[in-house]
């Protein structure tokens, strides 16, 4: 916007020439000083481009943050209900899986539960041990999406 204001000032040029045979007379010297008269002419129209591109150029930079903003804050919210998720699983929920599985396993092999019986709870073992690593998982995706959103480097 400076340049636009300072085309609107008129310019001051001076020069020097120096001419063998082709002007008035031999071997001619000659000096000429000129200077623009802006008067219809101010540049305002340039003054206003350059203002409207000033401003235009704010308003991408505050969209940029905005979508910025936004972003943290999306990738903070994923990450408090992956938090919440995992945390509402019980801490001992695993471990009585396992060894819950170890009992049916010996009960089966001693004949004491049936081959359907135990085929439909390792099924109901399998199904809780996925969902448990599924909301870990989610919960580590989350964690991994609000460093890069942030620009923190991960452990």
């Amino acid at each position: 916007m400076s340049l636009e204001k300072a085309n609107a000032v008129p310019n001051l040029t001076i020069g020097a020439d120096f001419d063998k045979r082709s002007g008035a007379f031999d071997n001619q010297f000659s000096l000429s000083v000129g200077i623009d008269l802006p008067i219809f002419n101010h540049n305002r129209g340039g003054i206003r481009a350059a203002q409207a591109l000033a401003k235009h150029k704010e308003t991408l930079v505050q969209l940029k943050q905005t979508e910025i903003e936004n972003e943290v804050l999306k990738a903070r919210a994923n990450l408090l209900e992956a938090d919440k998720a995992a945390r509402s699983i019980d801490a001992d929920f695993e471990k009585n899986l396992q060894s819950l599985l170890q009992s049916i396993t010996d009960n089966f092999r001693k004949k004491n539960i049936s081959m359907l019986e135990f085929t439909d709870f390792y099924e109901s073992y399998r199904d809780n041990i996925i969902k448990i690593n599924k909301i870990q998982n989610q919960r580590a995706q989350a964690m991994i999406e609000l460093d890069f959103v942030v620009g923190a480097k991960s452990n």
